[in-house]
């Protein structure tokens, strides 16, 4: 419990945030947190990077099942996880 308030206070929460502000934040720092992952991947599709062509197809599969599992999480409330490893 203390690791938490401890948290909090390093984070700048505020005490009596509420459900909508804590939502709203949490959405902000996690969605803009995923563009800068998916925008890192980007270069690895050209310059010194060796990846097949079928490897690429695999990264955009992978990428598109994760879009589809965040949109089935927002339509029906169910969620699901993906995971990745680059096969070949």
């Amino acid at each position: 419990m203390a690791k938490k308030a401890e948290r909090k206070k390093r984070v700048g929460i505020p005490k009596d945030e509420t459900a909508e502000q804590r939502t709203k934040r949490l959405t902000e720092f996690r969605v803009n947190r995923a563009c800068a992952n998916i925008e890192a991947i980007a270069p690895l599709a050209a310059g010194p990077y060796t990846l097949t062509k079928e490897q690429k197809e695999e990264v955009l599969t992978t990428l598109a099942e994760a879009v589809r599992l965040v949109n089935v999480a927002f339509t029906t409330g169910v969620t699901a996880q993906a995971g990745f490893t680059l096969g070949k």
